[in-house]
């Protein structure tokens, strides 16, 4: 689990505890008009720059050498080299600069997990605090995982990522849920699908929906960290305390992150005191 996943459950984690004391369930979103994204102008380029001075001496000189083989004559063996080193360079310090890079590589050599690849960088960007850097980061992502899409129309993953474009990006929950059904339709074990769909069930209120979807693919993999909090929440709100704490038990001991226990043993205790 990285990172980001790490930060994202804790937050939910967070917001369970409030729902704990002033709430039992969470209202469906609301489904939003198809509405066009910001189009304030975004520069990438000036991004990129800005972005190059809070690397190391280090780093810039190998951004600065690898960009040196970015030259009109360079080959596309080459230049498909110099953008992987790039997207690599920048994965930790800026995913937004290494889906530019990853993207920049998929038009070079256009297959399906390239783009995908690249729509899944921007993914992870689509909710960043500068709306500017928000919408741009949503439409390159619907952007490459259409391509890959059209490259190969059975590939699940970009179909999924596509899905929480719409459903955390637009917050248009009922189009993205639509791409989940066919993803399950076809592979009723799709663990990311489902997962996905087991956490709007919950967010919904369609609790016995939910566990019935997280039971299934926690079955499949037993080190799913988002899976287990969620399927908590269900069984708490379902009235089942005992399950919802040996979920929640599951769900700490698969992250080894001091943080992420004691905001779960803080919930485990909420829970079992009500």
């Amino acid at each position: 689990m990285n990172k980001g996943q790490i930060l994202l459950v804790v937050g939910a984690i967070a917001l369970v505890i409030v729902l704990f004391f002033y709430g039992n369930t969470v209202p469906p979103e609301k489904e939003s008009a198809d509405k066009p994204l910001a189009t304030a102008a975004f520069d990438i380029d000036t991004y990129i720059r800005e972005a190059r001075q809070s690397l190391s001496d280090s780093h810039q000189e190998q951004v600065l050498a690898t960009h040196q083989q970015l030259t009109d004559r360079a080959d596309n063996n080459l230049k498909a080299a110099a953008y992987t080193n790039l997207a690599g360079i920048w994965e930790e310090t800026d995913p937004m600069i290494s889906a530019y890079y990853l993207q920049e590589l998929a038009q070079l050599t256009p297959t399906s997990a390239n783009w995908e690849k690249a729509g899944s960088g921007f993914l992870s960007n689509i909710m960043h605090k500068d709306t500017t850097i928000r919408a741009y980061a949503i439409s390159n992502a619907l952007k490459c995982l259409e391509s890959s899409l059209e490259a190969d129309p059975d590939n699940s993953k970009a179909k999924v990522n596509m899905a929480l474009c719409y459903i955390d990006g637009l917050n248009q929950v009922m189009t993205g849920v639509q791409l989940l059904l066919k993803v399950v339709e076809s592979d009723p074990e799709h663990i990311e699908a489902n997962l996905v769909l087991g956490r709007l069930a919950v967010r919904s209120g369609q609790f016995d929906k939910a566990i019935e979807r997280l039971e299934k693919i926690v079955a499949i993999d037993t080190t799913l960290t988002e899976a287990y909090f969620h399927l908590a929440e269900a069984y708490r709100n379902n009235g089942d305390k005992e399950k919802a704490v040996d979920a929640l038990e599951k769900c700490k001991l698969s992250v080894d992150n001091p943080a992420f226990r004691s905001e779960v043993d803080q919930l485990i205790k909420n829970i079992s005191n009500s």
